[in-house]
């Protein structure tokens, strides 16, 4: 690489950090904050936010804080409407929410990393806090573990040796030994489950979505808070989607029979 390109490679890895870090968080950031919470210099950023500020990409609220702007929208709408996943699960989703009622979440698994790809919101007042675009931990949420027991053997243990068991709540399974005792569970009954494992006061299902290499491409869960789902109750909805999503499976052209050495469930 020429020494040319590497200051605008740099100033990009920049803008990008500087980005994923006013995404995630929680309402508008102001100049100070953006600069302590990446480490950057208050020059960089300077700049960094006027140039993305001038094109759209940033704007500031009535306080003057930094929030994304109009062409982020834009570019998120266009991403999802190009997915095809999404356009393949649409219909799905929409059958399993209006049987169900509760939170709907479309996870998509690329390169060894799960987001969210779509999100229906529960019929009831009560609403979830994820987003679309947010990574999720794969050993903590349900659609995180359908996709994980739902890998060739190899593959499961190469992924769970790379990625970290964070506790995100008290009730989180950080040995992956432990982990990989529930894939039985997953294989007899089809559907994976976590009970506040990953936030607190809150109850997931989940099922797998496999491509015509029997090979997880993502999954959809059921989300609701533990007041309103008891046992029985998480059972027929994760019955209901183990029954449902091998439907969307084979529209990707998954076919169990014509699999050799894949996982069925």
């Amino acid at each position: 690489m020429s020494g040319t390109n590497k200051p605008s490679l740099q100033l990009l890895e920049r803008a990008i950090t500087i980005l994923d870090f006013i995404a995630f968080k929680t309402g508008s950031l102001s100049f100070t904050e953006i600069v302590e919470g990446t480490g950057i210099s208050k020059p960089s950023v300077h700049r960094i936010l006027a140039t993305l500020g001038n094109f759209r990409i940033l704007v500031r609220d009535e306080q003057g804080g930094y929030i994304l702007g109009p062409r982020i929208i834009g570019w998120s709408r266009s991403c999802i409407q190009s997915h095809g996943l999404l356009s393949v699960a649409k219909p799905w989703l929409d059958r399993i929410w209006n049987e169900v009622g509760e939170t709907l979440h479309l996870v998509s698994f690329e390169d060894e990393q799960a987001y969210y790809l779509f999100k229906m919101e529960s019929r009831h007042p009560l609403q979830m806090r994820s987003r679309m675009g947010d990574p999720i931990a794969l050993h903590s949420t349900a659609a995180g573990k359908a996709i994980l027991f739902s890998l060739p053997e190899d593959k499961l243990g190469s992924i769970l040796k790379k990625i970290n068991l964070n506790p995100k709540t008290k009730k989180t399974i950080t040995d992956p030994v432990a982990l990989k005792e529930q894939l039985q569970s997953f294989r007899t009954q089809g559907f994976s489950e976590e009970v506040e494992e990953n936030e607190q006061d809150i109850r997931c299902m989940a099922a797998p979505i496999l491509n015509n290499r029997g090979f997880p491409v993502g999954a959809v869960s059921i989300t609701c808070p533990t007041y309103r789902c008891d046992d029985l109750k998480a059972q027929k909805m994760g019955k209901f989607l183990a029954e449902t999503l091998p439907n969307l499976s084979y529209e990707l052209g998954y076919n169990p029979q014509k699999i050799q050495g894949g996982v069925t469930i």
